[in-house]
């Protein structure tokens, strides 16, 4: 906006002295003009000598009006180089920051992925720590009843905005920040807790696709077709010892 300012002051300053060089150059055409028709009316007024110092004026004016011409058109070529040279440099500027932004933006991208990749294999290590403590404080000889129990199977929504960045909704979250393209679509699986799907379809809206996880829901896992408010048929799967991949029902039931 500063940039638009400067230049449209610099055209009306410029504009000005055309018009102050343009009103001159006009006036001594009208002196010559002036001169001329009174030399015609009159051809015996004038003298030799005259007649020859009224040529040279005539010249005079020519040449300064020509001078003039000239000066106008150096002081537009200077002004027009002037206004494209900044401009350039506004645009480099601006494609500069662009680059800078799109740097940043996927450096926090990374970020976030491995923050979430961290966290998930920190929450791995506890359970399976959690589990080892477990077995060994467990009685030998009468070891307690494996709690078995039935549950759907898990489900993800996906759908990818105009930038060609995918986000999922799964069992493990719902993700906030995007990946591009097959690769990120597969990495956005993964982080929503689906990373190995067995079917693909269309989404109940229409918009994205939907994934058969392939697993039932863990304890406190994201049941997504009951988030959403719909149904889907799916298989069901017995959750034991906190695995939930055995497969209980091999039938597609709608739930």
């Amino acid at each position: 906006a500063e940039f638009q300012q400067e230049k449209a002051e610099r055209e009306r300053r410029q504009a000005v002295k055309d018009r102050e060089r343009e009103a001159a150059f006009e006036r001594q055409r009208q002196a010559a003009e002036d001169m001329r028709r009174a030399a015609s009316r009159s051809p015996g007024v004038f003298s030799p000598e005259a007649s020859a110092k009224t040529a040279r004026e005539f010249q005079a004016i020519a040449e300064s009006n020509a001078r003039m011409q000239s000066q106008i058109q150096a002081a537009k070529q200077q002004l027009d180089r002037q206004s494209n040279e900044q401009q350039r440099a506004v645009n480099d500027e601006a494609a500069r920051r662009a680059r800078e932004a799109e740097s940043r933006s996927q450096a926090e991208r990374t970020r976030l992925a491995q923050a979430q990749e961290e966290a998930r294999s920190k929450e791995m290590r506890e359970q399976q720590s959690r589990e080892e403590t477990r077995r060994a404080t467990s009685s030998v000889t009468t070891p307690p009843a494996k709690p078995t129990t039935t549950v759907p199977e898990g489900v993800a929504i996906c759908h990818r905005n105009q930038q060609d960045y995918w986000f999922c909704d799964g069992p493990a979250q719902k993700t906030s920040v995007g990946d591009k393209g097959d690769s990120g679509l597969k990495s956005q699986l993964g982080l929503a807790g689906c990373p190995t799907p067995r079917s693909e379809r269309a989404s109940p809206d229409g918009h994205g696709r939907l994934f058969l996880c392939g697993t039932g829901l863990k304890g406190g896992a994201r049941d997504v077709p009951k988030l959403r408010g719909f149904t889907v048929a799916r298989q069901t799967y017995r959750c034991e010892s906190g695995r939930c991949d055995s497969l209980s029902d091999s039938r597609e039931i709608t739930q």
